[in-house]
């Protein structure tokens, strides 16, 4: 048990150290910075581990491991899976295509965006469509955009704009999207 604790502590380290960094920082490419944060910080749950008591003062006696090695090996597998699904969330809530194309149709107001304007925002350099593929008829089809078929453009439903909100702000935490913005 004292591994599992001492890896939902450092992994509590993390991240506001992760939030800091980015906002401090300001870095381009959020991966490298998380992944030399959490290499930091896997010395300070094995020097934790080393160093505090089989019980960390408040540990019943059946919580207490007869296999410290076992018991220290479950914690740090726990942490790195933990800061794997860390990176999933953030790069699922920031990078993931659905919600930047989310995003960009919020920062256009209620007016909403046509489809010409969100085609030209998602083209690649050699004007390949991302978009129409699949991605904007899978997202009305589950209920994330509404098609005003008279006016010719897409907005959001209460569902997406909780989902572009909840971006924003993760965006602002972790100083990503136009610079921190």
């Amino acid at each position: 048990m004292k591994g599992i604790l001492l890896s939902l502590a450092t992994l509590g380290m993390f991240i506001p150290s992760a939030m800091l960094a980015s906002r401090v920082l300001r870095v381009d490419r959020h991966a490298r910075l998380f992944f030399v944060l959490i290499l930091a910080l896997c010395p300070v749950y094995a020097l934790a581990y080393r160093f505090l008591p089989p019980d960390l003062w408040c540990l019943p006696d059946t919580l207490v491991t007869r296999w410290p090695t076992l018991d220290a090996l479950s914690g740090l597998i726990i942490l790195l899976l933990n800061f794997h699904s860390f990176l999933n969330a953030f790069y699922g809530m920031n990078g993931g295509f659905s919600t930047c194309l989310l995003f960009e149709i919020r920062k256009s107001g209620p007016r909403g965006l046509s489809a010409d304007s969100i085609v030209k925002l998602f083209q690649t350099p050699d004007g390949t469509d991302k978009i129409f593929a699949w991605r904007v008829p899978r997202l009305v089809e589950t209920g994330y955009l509404l098609l005003d078929s008279q006016r010719g453009l897409y907005q959001l439903t209460a569902k997406s704009r909780w989902v572009a909100c909840l971006t924003c702000h993760l965006q602002r935490i972790f100083a990503t999207g136009e610079k921190g913005g």
